[in-house]
């Protein structure tokens, strides 16, 4: 792992080392974090999201880890999950998942998770990894210790949001052919609360 400021040479250490293990007959696997990477400029191939082989090298692949990649990595292994768990406790669509997944350090944390991931394959016998500049990564290994600590009280606080949707459904209780009301993500990416029932002027209510 490769750390620092910016500009001071986390790349170029970084890549000389790959090819050093590379050469050394270690399979080799060189990843960049770094929001804006040059690993493709260095090895003068083009290295995406997708991990590639570095040629003329034999042992060395490389890869350019980016936010959406990591995201739609997130999606695709927690957002089924992250629906079931929601949909429990409220009317939610789908869209939840991508609701969810753009809070705050999502990527950070799921970027850990995905490079743990390599790590646990046992594919390769070296991992180097190019990181963000100093602030970003510090920030980024900080995130487990933050989420633990999350964990601890969303219990407590998914208990609550049931218990208010509970009181917003009594409250706005409808005939059962118009079905409950949903909770939808409206234009702000912010969950709405659904309307209560309008009445037009004409119509009285009955009471027995």
């Amino acid at each position: 792992m490769f750390g620092g400021k910016g500009g001071v040479g986390k790349t170029t250490c970084a890549c000389a080392t790959a090819f050093r293990l590379s050469e050394e007959g270690f399979k080799t696997l060189l990843i960049s974090s770094d929001p804006t990477p040059s690993l493709s400029d260095i090895l003068a191939k083009h290295i995406g999201s997708t991990i590639v082989s570095v040629e003329n090298t034999g042992n060395l692949f490389a890869v350019e880890i980016d936010r959406e990649t990591i995201v739609q990595r997130w999606k695709a292994k927690f957002g089924e999950e992250v629906y079931r768990v929601a949909s429990s406790l409220l009317p939610v669509d789908r869209g939840v998942i991508d609701y969810v997944a753009e809070a705050p350090g999502i990527d950070e944390e799921f970027l850990l998770d995905y490079i743990l991931e390599l790590f646990e394959e046992r594919t390769y016998h070296k991992i180097v990894w190019d990181t963000a500049p100093a602030g970003h990564t510090l920030r980024l290994l900080q995130y487990p210790e933050m989420f633990t600590s999350h964990l601890d009280v969303v219990g407590k606080t998914y208990y609550k949001i049931a218990m208010q949707y509970q009181k917003i459904k009594k409250a706005t209780s409808r005939s059962t052919s118009e079905g409950d009301p949903k909770i939808s993500l409206g234009s702000t990416g912010r969950l709405e609360k659904p309307r209560a029932p309008s009445y037009s002027s004409n119509h009285r209510l009955q009471h027995n």
